[in-house]
């Protein structure tokens, strides 16, 4: 089940996040000029709800363009029994 898995660092979030913004604006903006050109609210309409579907199939999915600045971790510390003098 590796295809589960959702990695994505802190740059592909970044990266993520504009790409669903200027997709989302950009659909809004052309949907409403076509849907002002040819006076259909219905197919303004459609071509938002195309650009939704277009950003949810761009950003959803873990894409490896998401994860090419993995973050390294420092190394877990060893954890040593406290003695009853401390408190």
């Amino acid at each position: 089940m590796s295809w589960l898995q959702m990695n994505i660092d802190f740059e592909g979030q970044k990266l993520a996040e504009v790409i669903y913004y200027v997709v989302i604006i950009s659909g809004a903006i052309l949907g409403f000029a076509v849907g002002f050109i040819y006076q259909d609210l219905l197919l303004t309409m459609e071509i938002f709800a195309g650009g939704i579907g277009l950003s949810a199939l761009l950003v959803f999915p873990s894409w490896p363009l998401y994860n090419k600045h993995p973050v390294r971790w420092l190394p877990a510390k060893q954890v040593t029994e406290a003695s009853d003098d401390e408190g």
